[in-house]
């Protein structure tokens, strides 16, 4: 770990080298009781060094034996720091949890103070998040910590970023608000690139537009722009702030309406427009993403620009779909409806092998539970139908949707002449 800017002397790792063989089993390794007397003899000879109690700790956890820790701070502090380090080494992160609400020194370890909490407090903060704690992790994490150590940094950068996915954002926010403060403890040892400390900003700003604090957001996005960004950073941040001025706190809230007279989400998402093409400019896919969505929804959305909007919107929801479709992280609604808008986009094309990609789409949105607005039900109907089969496919799923457009479509077509369905 020596992003932390700690050290381990050379004889405490061939001693939890020699605890970690006997645990394991290794052939010609000390037993289990020769590798205790071993421990025990280290640190009676060393007894007034604090680093020499973290192998009791250490070969207690891993063994299963009963903590014992001794009464003097700093040595109880360095016995800890060995206990949890071996039940993270065996996954025993119920122990650890246990440790952290019983025992003051444990939970105190996360001061960023000195090298037993620089070093091992990370398995503490591990232990949490898969306990289902990570919301308390700012009882234990204290940003001297996150600023010295870069594992403790990018954990809870991790897990800020599920709890913001899980639509928890004043937890989310608490996190980033931690790592904001963690950047005073920098100093040489930055805990990651730039990159990561833009990301931080634009995830808080998430969280605010979640909570309904748009000014605050704005701010802090604007603020990542003036400081130079690299372009696929920019892209997002433009991205955001398109959504920001749509009044959109998440893509999953793009849905195009059911009646075609709502002109809202058109006139919403145009008042992001420039920000979205500010966006796109990147040729990054991934990072452009958000902005081609919101583009390609627009531009099918949009009916006052009728000979235009279907092969623009394929284009651009054809490059959001390239990188959301391979992503876990966004909602579990949004890659179908993503789905079934590309479908409806690319079954305007006139080429068989268009509309078979496109039948393929429609599929899967309308398995997904995603609803085809009433305006394209029609002619993705009638387009799909040049292709063999694939109205038979899903007429059962559009029939579920239970509107009348969708029995007068499929009416019409070669399948409905001869349906017993319909």
């Amino acid at each position: 770990m020596s992003d932390s800017g700690a050290s381990v002397h050379p004889l405490d790792r061939l001693l939890t080298h020699a605890i970690l063989d006997a645990w394991q089993g290794v052939d010609g390794a000390l037993g289990a009781s020769e590798v205790s007397d071993a421990v025990d003899a280290f640190v009676k000879l060393n007894g007034r060094r604090p680093e020499s109690h973290f192998h009791r700790g250490f070969r207690d956890a891993l063994f299963g034996r009963k903590t014992n820790a001794p009464p003097d701070l700093r040595n109880e502090r360095w016995y800890w720091a060995g206990a949890v380090s071996g039940w993270a080494r065996s996954e025993s992160w119920e122990a650890i949890e246990q440790a952290w609400l019983t025992h003051g020194t444990v939970a105190g370890l996360g001061d960023g103070n000195d090298a037993a909490s620089l070093l091992y407090a990370i398995h503490v903060a591990r232990a949490l998040t898969e306990s289902g704690r990570a919301r308390e992790l700012p009882a234990f994490v204290t940003p001297r910590l996150a600023g010295r150590s870069r594992e403790v940094y990018l954990l809870v950068l991790t897990a800020g970023t599920s709890l913001l996915r899980e639509y928890d954002a004043g937890a989310a926010e608490r996190l980033f608000r931690l790592l904001r403060k963690s950047e005073s403890y920098f100093g040489d040892r930055r805990p990651g690139s730039d990159a990561d400390t833009q990301t931080v900003r634009r995830r808080l700003a998430h969280c605010l537009r979640l909570l309904h604090q748009g000014a605050a957001a704005e701010n802090l996005l604007r603020g990542i722009l003036k400081r130079g960004p690299t372009p696929n950073v920019a892209a997002m941040v433009h991205a955001d702030l398109g959504m920001l001025k749509g009044r959109f706190s998440l893509l999953d809230e793009i849905v195009i309406p059911d009646q075609p007279d709502d002109r809202d989400l058109v006139e919403r998402l145009q008042a992001g427009e420039p920000d979205y093409r500010r966006a796109v400019s990147v040729p990054d896919i991934g990072y452009a993403s958000h902005g081609h969505y919101c583009l390609g929804v627009l531009a099918l959305a949009d009916r006052t620009r009728p000979d235009a909007r279907v092969g623009t919107a394929a284009g651009h929801l054809a490059r959001a779909h390239a990188h959301i479709a391979a992503s876990r992280e966004y909602p579990a609604t949004l890659r179908p409806r993503l789905d079934l808008y590309f479908g409806i986009a690319k079954a305007h094309a006139e080429q068989p092998g268009e509309i078979a990609l496109a039948a393929r789409l429609v599929e899967s949105g309308l398995a997904g539970g995603a609803q085809v607005p009433r305006q394209f039900i029609r002619p993705m109907v009638n387009n799909l139908e040049l292709v063999a089969d694939t109205v038979e496919r899903i007429a059962p799923t559009l029939l579920r949707l239970d509107k009348e457009e969708v029995v007068d479509a499929l009416v019409e077509t070669n399948w409905g002449h001869r349906s017993a369905l319909l």
